[in-house]
């Protein structure tokens, strides 16, 4: 574990090692699953807030289509669903909307995640 600007970060934790965090009282825990698998499937299900990061530039779009088609078929609406765009452009993104019938946002450019910018207030709000 290591601390910055008062956030607690926990490095590769293995899905055990989850309840021992969660008794922390922290106001919001944020898992980075990095790639979803059928080891973090479930613990992906029970969090609050369920973020997809994709990537719709031409050389990553086939893999955020293969996700969707496999793993939401039949989860993808919802409150707690968020699925968000890294890179990609407008049209790309739009006729991703359409063909899957979601809701998705762009991620804004942040120049330094450690200081956050008036404007990316907004974005994160959403997602909280």
């Amino acid at each position: 574990m290591f601390t910055i600007y008062d956030v607690d970060y926990y490095p590769a934790v293995s899905i055990g090692e989850i309840p021992q965090i969660l008794n922390h009282g922290y106001c919001y825990l944020l898992y980075d699953f990095g790639v979803l698998t059928e080891a973090n499937y479930n613990e992906f299900l029970r969090c609050d807030r369920k973020i997809v990061i994709g990537s719709l530039a031409p050389w990553k779009e086939q893999l955020y289509h293969k996700f969707i088609q496999s793993t939401f078929i039949g989860q993808k609406s919802g409150e707690d669903f968020y699925y968000l765009v890294l890179f990609g452009e407008g049209n790309d993104m739009q006729a991703f909307r359409k063909k899957y019938h979601l809701s998705m946002a762009q991620i804004p450019f942040f120049k330094n995640p450690f200081h956050i910018e008036k404007e990316q207030f907004p974005f994160l709000q959403e997602l909280l």
